[in-house]
């Protein structure tokens, strides 16, 4: 998990191209398995802190422990992002049950907001006793459900919620370190998204083409 969570913090450049590809790794291919529940990330937002990469929003996000492990705090849940010389996380945003016979999610099955997300996965741990096998964590999808998922489109926009007078020179607060997929289902603060992607984005899409990932028919 570990060289999955790589990032080459050599600049800003690297570093976004890092965070695309690990969310790509865990939003395209692998599914959050939480007994025998199964649920895709569809929504993350990336927190990372090093001497080259200086994210001030990422403070809130340090701990102690091993880079690809979970950490529960306040706010919701991270996949830590620790090394010998940075910290940071990926805070879990939105999920969606993957259910029998449907590739595309659909709005009942989402769950959207961290703390709502803790909530879905805690309500499916089970037993109280130590001696009942807890599974829980990230699977790749071919030894999951045993077969593929869709491949979705990967939306960036900037993250939510954050303070911007706790910004820097850096302008952290309006990079697009936020990832998303299938705009159908329920997102926070969705209208940011649609005026983001269609009028802000270095690569921004029409609103036909937006409108069509809006309502399911693209992904």
């Amino acid at each position: 998990m570990q060289d999955l969570l790589y990032i080459n913090d050599e600049n800003d450049n690297t570093c976004l191209e890092s965070f695309l590809h690990i969310a790509e790794t865990l939003m395209n291919r692998h599914l959050l398995k939480v007994r025998d529940h199964y649920y895709r990330i569809v929504d993350c937002e990336f927190y990372y802190n090093s001497r080259i990469h200086n994210d001030p929003y990422a403070l809130t996000h340090e701990q102690s422990g091993n880079c690809g492990e979970w950490n529960f705090h306040g706010s919701g849940m991270d996949i830590t992002l620790t090394s010998q010389h940075a910290s940071g996380g990926i805070m879990i945003q939105g999920i969606a049950s993957v259910a029998n016979g449907h590739e595309v999610p659909s709005k009942d099955s989402a769950t959207s907001g961290p703390l709502k997300v803790c909530s879905e996965i805690f309500q499916h741990v089970g037993s109280v006793w130590a001696d009942t096998p807890l599974h829980f964590g990230l699977v790749p999808v071919e030894q999951s459900i045993g077969r593929g998922v869709i491949e979705a489109t990967i939306f960036s926009v900037p993250r939510i919620g954050l303070n911007i007078t706790k910004d820097n020179h850096g302008n952290f607060s309006k990079r697009p370190y936020r990832f998303l997929t299938f705009l159908h289902l329920p997102h926070k603060e969705g209208e940011k998204i649609r005026k983001y992607l269609t009028l802000e984005a270095e690569e921004a899409i029409s609103p036909v083409a937006y409108q069509a990932y809006n309502t399911g028919r693209k992904w």
